[in-house]
């Protein structure tokens, strides 16, 4: 991020620095989350397709069951098969919902910390980085993100914060999916 400047050290500044660094990953967020849009628009529709094909089998098996009980029988197996399917892929939708709900928090902390030091209260003192910590802290839904956070503002490293999360899905408590 250097200046056009070259070493005019009297253009550099270390917020606008900092402040351009937050926005890029910011940005970088933004432009995954709306690429992901689309594809997963379109996975959600064929998963409702396969089910409702599922469901035409179904009713077609049960008319041929007195007429051709063998297909009807195989029909049944392939409705089945369709049915799993259609209920792991949602399962797996689920997950990606978390991650894009993560990946929004992640991108709203950054525009609060970006507007913090572009207004220059993290140089206050400890009491503004609190504030703003509860400020982002409070975004978070997700159980999951609290115990991260938590754990990352008090200075875990990423193997502590891993096993914690283990932990907390072991446990059964709020913010895992659930499996169906």
């Amino acid at each position: 991020m250097a200046t056009e400047q070259g070493n005019d050290s009297s253009a550099w500044s270390f917020d606008a620095e900092i402040i351009a660094f937050v926005e890029m990953a910011k940005a970088q967020i933004a432009v995954a989350l709306r690429e992901a849009e689309a594809p997963v628009a379109e996975l959600g529709a064929t998963i409702a397709d396969v089910a409702a094909v599922g469901r035409r089998l179904d009713a077609l098996a049960a008319e041929l069951r007195g007429q051709a009980p063998d297909a009807a029988r195989a029909i049944g197996r392939e409705v089945a098969y369709l049915g799993a399917g259609a209920r792991s892929s949602s399962v797996a939708m689920q997950f990606h919902d978390r991650l894009v709900q993560r990946l929004t928090h992640a991108h709203d902390a950054l525009q609060v910390l970006a507007g913090a030091i572009a207004d220059r209260h993290l140089h206050a003192g400890p009491a503004e980085w609190e504030r703003l910590r509860q400020e982002i802290r409070a975004q978070y839904s997700m159980e999951q993100e609290r115990v991260i956070f938590d754990l990352l503002a008090g200075g875990a490293n990423a193997d502590h914060v891993i096993d914690a999360l283990k932990k907390l899905r072991e446990s059964g408590s709020p913010g895992h999916v659930d499996l169906f």
